[in-house]
């Protein structure tokens, strides 16, 4: 799955909706509530927590698709 697929299913949005770089200040439904729900069901796609330092860095669809890639990595 890559960020884009993984951030319209979080967010129950047609993937088609998502602007080309999705950010929080460009997706009206990315809001608190849904930046919560996007961390919990990354932890759970990735089969851990994350870190402080990855929370506070995901601010975007790159930062996504940065944990998605090393967890890959890692398996």
């Amino acid at each position: 799955m890559n960020a884009r697929e993984f951030l319209a299913d979080v967010l129950k949005i047609d993937i088609a909706d998502l602007p080309e770089n999705p950010t929080p200040d460009n997706v009206e439904d990315w809001d608190s509530l849904a930046h919560s729900e996007i961390l919990m069901a990354l932890e759970d796609h990735i089969g851990r927590e994350l870190d402080a330092a990855e929370i506070a860095a995901l601010d975007g669809i790159e930062d996504i698709q940065a944990v998605l890639d090393k967890a890959a990595a890692e398996t």
